[in-house]
């Protein structure tokens, strides 16, 4: 066994979620969407983690030859849980270009593993005290026993759980002149003028643990108050995005003018930032990233 499996849309367990966030910018004598891809990628964890809800950082493993990413989202217990992703894909066009990522499970252990078995163990000792009923394991998993009861299996459960990547699927990063946008719908403005950068994922639940049964899904709430999953995809998502644009001192624009009031509807606009997490994305995201959803 390899230190990483991947972790496809294919077995994924829950319903499909597909979201997508884009930032419109000048070119400033760019030629090409190919210009850039290369300092995007080097300065990668820069643009994602500064101010952020989350921070990321080159993996120090390899997936085979492909360069890894490891994020972690900062939260209000200690952070144990890390997310990789493998480099896996490239698009190497004049009007788009761009990479995107596969998810991981993570085989070998690291020191985030420890951090989650004391977590876990502390979850347990909770729902003991506060009451029995919330102290049953889910099925699913194969144990199907009282927290109390599986005490030796406690750590290899956590640990097991905590190599796995919270989504299976993929995401991707695609800069695009907007004069070749395949979702473009109205006139669209001279080539080399208006860029864009849009990341877009279509994914799953990566394995059953992460749609907990109502026992369990309780005991999170404990334990991570106020936690909004949407929320937090959408702030994080447009928080890079604008790191981007900002750090370069490029100018932030609207949408080309013919396009909005077809082209965005159901789409929302925060910070600048144009995003939509809804099913009915899934074609849109593929015309421009294709190794989504395979």
């Amino acid at each position: 066994m390899g230190d990483f499996e991947e972790r496809p849309l294919s077995t994924g367990v829950g319903e499909e979620h597909v979201n997508r966030f884009r930032v419109y910018f000048a070119g400033r004598g760019r030629v090409n969407a190919r210009d850039f891809v290369g300092e995007f990628m080097k300065n990668f964890p820069a643009y994602f983690s500064i101010g952020n809800l989350a921070d990321t950082d080159w993996g120090s493993r390899n997936y085979g030859s492909y360069p890894t990413l490891k994020f972690t989202l900062h939260s209000k217990v200690p952070e144990f849980h890390d997310d990789w992703v493998a480099i896996k894909y490239r698009r190497d066009e004049a009007s788009v270009a761009g990479f995107a990522v596969q998810t991981l499970k993570r085989n070998f252990e690291d020191e985030s593993d420890d951090r989650a078995a004391a977590f876990s163990n502390d979850m347990g000792n909770f729902a003991l005290v506060a009451s029995p009923a919330l102290a049953i394991v889910n099925p699913a998993l194969g144990y199907g026993a009282v927290v109390g009861g599986v005490v030796a299996k406690t750590r290899d459960l956590a640990v097991h759980v905590n190599q796995y990547h919270f989504l299976a699927g993929r995401r991707s990063w695609m800069f695009c002149d907007a004069a070749s946008d395949p979702d473009n719908i109205g006139k669209p403005p001279a080539p080399n003028t208006v860029f864009f950068l849009e990341t877009a994922a279509i994914e799953k639940l990566s394995a059953i643990w992460f749609e907990p049964p109502e026992q369990v899904a309780l005991l999170s709430k404990a334990f991570l108050s106020g936690f909004d999953m949407r929320e937090t995809v959408k702030r994080m998502w447009c928080r890079m995005l604008l790191n981007y644009v900002q750090f370069n001192g490029l100018k932030l624009l609207d949408a080309p003018e013919a396009s909005p009031p077809v082209r965005f509807v159901g789409w929302e606009r925060y910070t600048g930032i144009y995003w939509n997490i809804r099913h009915g994305e899934r074609l849109g995201a593929m015309r421009l990233h294709p190794y989504l959803g395979e």
